[in-house]
């Protein structure tokens, strides 16, 4: 029931990444979207055999993936907004 109730919570914000980073990287947007989903196979799976202890790998490998998700969609938008050529960056 956990481990429904944790998947529930993030896949709203990583599909909302996946999305908005797959606007300006496609590749790497798709990429990091089958590595949040192996990330959250594997937490499942260590969950369900090991406990708690068990799903540290997983989380490990679905948490690296949002975060390239979150830093891709976040740079694509500020980007394309042209807010950093306003200060000369």
């Amino acid at each position: 029931m956990r481990v429904h109730q944790n998947y529930v919570e993030g896949i709203a914000p990583a599909s909302i990444f996946v999305l908005v980073s797959g606007l300006f990287f496609p590749t790497l947007s798709a990429s990091a979207g089958v590595v949040y989903f192996i990330g959250r196979v594997i937490y499942g799976i260590g969950y369900r055999k090991y406990g708690a202890s068990g799903r540290i790998v997983g989380a490990a490998i679905f948490d690296l993936a949002i975060l390239v998700l979150f830093f891709s969609a976040v740079n694509g938008a500020v980007r394309s907004t042209g807010l950093l050529a306003s200060f000369g960056l």
